[in-house]
């Protein structure tokens, strides 16, 4: 397995590194993993944020009752954040928080009080406000990555009517109603958007199309959040589509030990093996014959033609090398990249409009190794 090492700016990813890193054996195997760390966290917050301006401001929320108050079509026109936070949760996903930030809201109300009753448009400003909210990331029966908000807490310190002439009874319901307000519009309007953005996604990408090999990047477990970063495992499996998938062999998974960039993607051999299953199965690493010009080599095939194809004497003569199974690929630390290949040589005879021919083949086994092992 080896492992990239990826500094991220706000759109773009940048190579800085490959390195070997430990690796574990397990039962389901993970092809491809990814780890975010807390050097990301300033960029993904910047996206969090920009993602809950867009989508909470005029967005107008159902209808609700406390007591004498009946507020209708609540929206929110204006939403300024001052100061934000975002930090890894554990074996969760992550912490978002908002702090002194200034919303400007408009909606209808009614008031009544029995013998009087009074209903209107009005707005308000809330200032002072802050939201706690938990975002856990959740693997998706269908491998998918998902977003929940399992807890929110909201607070105000402080509301203006416009214009201030109206009763002192719907600022004090405002207020009330207002803890119960704003998560519920982060929870309908922005996590429902992020899930959606997150299933246009395919789990599985043409590669080769012209071959019909595919790769299959759905997550293979449960995210896994610590206190400093997040590790997404995903299966890596390349295969061609409409041929029976084989089981997996065990294989090692990336584990990563560093935390200082702030991304790390790492790709174990399970990836390559199984493209090597389904280049083969494809047949683009087929035998093509090519034509033979060592004078020696001419020689040698032709006095073997002599005694098994007189009758193609004068055919042009081309030799092929052809793997007989899959290449075979492993990495280690200590080794580096091994790749293990079975080939066939072939010579032939090759006339024209006419089928070759061979006159010998030789099979032998081919271990290439570097002799250190791979690292950047």
């Amino acid at each position: 397995m080896f492992s990239v090492s990826v500094r991220m700016t706000s759109s773009v990813f940048s190579v800085l590194l490959v390195s070997l890193v430990f690796c574990v054996l397990v039962v389901d195997p993970t092809g491809v993993k990814i780890r975010i760390t807390n050097q990301a966290l300033n960029m993904l917050r910047n996206q969090a944020q920009a993602i809950v301006q867009e989508r909470l401001l005029n967005q107008p929320f159902d209808r609700f009752q406390r007591s004498i108050c009946t507020i209708d079509r609540l929206t929110i026109t204006q939403l300024t954040i001052h100061q934000a936070e975002l930090r890894f949760r554990q074996n969760s996903g992550f912490q978002f928080v908002m702090q002194n930030f200034e919303a400007r809201f408009s909606f209808n109300h009614q008031l009544d009080l029995g013998v009087y009753q009074h209903a209107g448009a009005k707005e308000f400003v809330a200032q002072g406000v802050s939201a706690n909210m938990e975002l856990s990331l959740i693997r998706t029966q269908q491998g998918r990555l998902a977003v929940a908000m399992p807890t929110c807490e909201a607070s105000i310190e402080r509301m203006t009517l416009l214009p201030g002439t109206l009763l002192n009874l719907l600022t004090g319901c405002l207020h009330h109603l207002f803890n119960f307000l704003f998560c519920p519009l982060v929870q309908r309007f922005t996590i429902p958007y992020v899930n959606q953005m997150l299933e246009t996604i395919p789990m599985r990408a043409a590669v080769f199309p012209g071959f019909g090999i595919s790769i299959d990047y759905s997550l293979t477990r449960d995210v896994q959040v610590t206190a400093n970063s997040l590790d997404m495992s995903f299966n890596g499996l390349v295969f061609r589509e409409g041929e029976n998938i084989p089981a997996p062999n065990p294989a090692v998974e990336p584990v990563f030990t560093q935390n200082n960039l702030m991304a790390y993607v790492g790709v174990s051999e399970f990836v390559f093996n199984s493209a090597a299953v389904a280049f083969y199965n494809a047949g683009i690493l087929g035998k093509k014959f090519e034509t033979i010009t060592s004078k020696a080599a001419k020689r040698y095939l032709r006095f073997r033609q002599f005694f098994s194809q007189p009758w193609r004497m004068k055919a042009p003569l081309a030799a092929a090398v052809e793997l007989t199974e899959p290449p075979r690929i492993s990495i280690t630390q200590r080794q580096g990249v091994t790749v293990n290949l079975r080939v066939r040589v072939s010579a032939a005879s090759v006339p024209a409009n006419r089928e070759p021919k061979v006159i010998t083949s030789v099979s032998s086994v081919r271990n290439n190794q570097p002799r250190h092992c791979l690292k950047y």
